[in-house]
């Protein structure tokens, strides 16, 4: 997730579902993107690139490894791009459920998604997921990350 501010700190709120959300999306939010994603190890944790895991947040992947949906809610983008803020000029409203392998879907979109999409044939292609691993190749990958 990119924030619209350079440096600074936004409000951020995670929530883990057993399902998918059943109230539709409040108007407030100015971008929704969800996108499938797969969680190999350990719990999905909102992380800050200069500061590591977020204190306080869910961890978004309350039933373990496996496939999860990914909505991100986000608004404030466009108050200060690419600008440094000193107070919270940006929300996000992270959510996840349990989920099988599917496409990213933009619920509501913006100007700054539409050039993201504009620019799309310069992103690399996402990777594929890594091959199944038999139970003896995972007990030796566990021993060898022990030491």
């Amino acid at each position: 997730m990119v924030t619209g501010i350079h440096t600074g700190t936004v409000r951020a709120t995670a929530t883990a579902l057993a399902g998918p959300p059943v109230a539709s999306v409040h108007a407030s939010w100015e971008e929704i993107v969800e996108v499938g994603l797969r969680v190999t190890t350990g719990p999905l944790r909102v992380e800050s690139l200069e500061h590591g895991p977020v204190d306080g947040l869910t961890p978004l992947s309350p039933a373990g490894p496996g496939w999860y949906r990914l909505r991100v809610h986000a608004r404030g983008r466009n108050i200060l791009p690419d600008k440094v803020s000193t107070e919270p000029v940006e929300d996000y409203l992270l959510v996840t459920w349990p989920a099988t392998p599917s496409d990213a879907d933009i619920i509501r979109s913006s100007d700054r998604i539409d050039q993201a999409l504009a620019h799309a044939s310069d992103m690399p292609e996402p990777q594929p997921p890594a091959p199944t691993r038999g139970a003896e190749q995972e007990a030796l990958r566990r021993r060898l990350l022990r030491g």
